[in-house]
């Protein structure tokens, strides 16, 4: 399910709720004990997670689009190293492939889109989820 609305987001209430999923995404690629982490569908989740997250940052006046849509989004304006892992996890969430999501580079892209809503690693002290370094 998709929702949509037309109403103002207020841009700080907006950007808060977006660096908190992107945390929750990151403490549970991080926890080994998380039965979630291991499971190739949630890697797909988190991937399309992320381009969502970053299509409605640099879009807060629309309303927030599919994770296909966000995919579409993402593979024409994110650098071309995260384009074959997009597409794998559009495919493995389509149930057009079964390859394995490694959790590193599904984890890298949360970083990724950390840094690009919040800033590096340094500017998100407060964040407990942020990797140092």
């Amino acid at each position: 399910m998709t929702l949509a609305s037309n109403a103002p987001k207020p841009v700080r209430h907006l950007l808060d709720a977006l660096a908190r999923e992107l945390g929750y995404l990151a403490e549970t690629l991080d926890d080994e004990d998380n039965p979630q982490r291991d499971r190739l569908e949630y890697r797909a989740y988190a991937v399309l997670t992320v381009c969502r997250i970053l299509c409605t940052h640099a879009h807060a006046e629309m309303a927030v689009v599919s994770k296909p849509a966000a995919a579409d989004w993402a593979l024409t304006r994110l650098p071309m190293r995260w384009h074959p892992l997009i597409e794998l996890a559009r495919a493995v969430d389509e149930g057009m492939e079964d390859e394995d999501l490694a959790p590193e580079p599904v984890r890298d892209f949360v970083d990724f889109g950390a840094e690009s809503i919040i800033g590096p690693p340094e500017h998100r002290s407060d964040w407990t989820w942020a990797r140092s370094g």
